[in-house]
């Protein structure tokens, strides 16, 4: 069992890693389906720590207030509270932002980061 759950959090930490513009974006929607199956059939306890350690690499630039309202949203998941279309939806913003050539440059509370906490409260 518990190599199936490094298994897991292998798996879910590549998907969120890809989703922030790394993956072609046709692929998106697949990804959220296949990232919220994950998700709903992982243990509450596991899934926490699986979707923090996701959202700690350097490829989610958002900064922490984007962090966790993603890991707000992916806990939402987890208790099958959402449908996968809002997981795909997440993935396509997320992907989008990331797109920006500036980034890098991009401050936590600029505008384009903050619709998107708004827009997953």
């Amino acid at each position: 069992m518990e190599a199936v759950n490094l298994y897991r959090a292998e798996l879910v930490t590549t998907l969120v890693h890809k989703s922030c513009g790394v993956f072609p974006r046709e692929v998106l929607d697949p990804v959220g389906t296949l990232l919220h199956s994950i998700l709903k059939n992982t243990p509450i306890d596991l899934a926490e720590d699986i979707c923090t350690q996701a959202l700690q690499a350097d490829s989610f630039r958002l900064g922490d207030e984007a962090k966790r309202v993603t890991l707000s949203v992916l806990g939402k998941a987890v208790q099958n509270l959402i449908a996968p279309s809002l997981i795909m939806d997440l993935l396509d913003d997320l992907w989008t932002i990331h797109q920006n050539d500036q980034i890098g440059a991009m401050v936590s509370d600029g505008d384009t980061v903050l619709s998107f906490t708004k827009k997953y409260c």
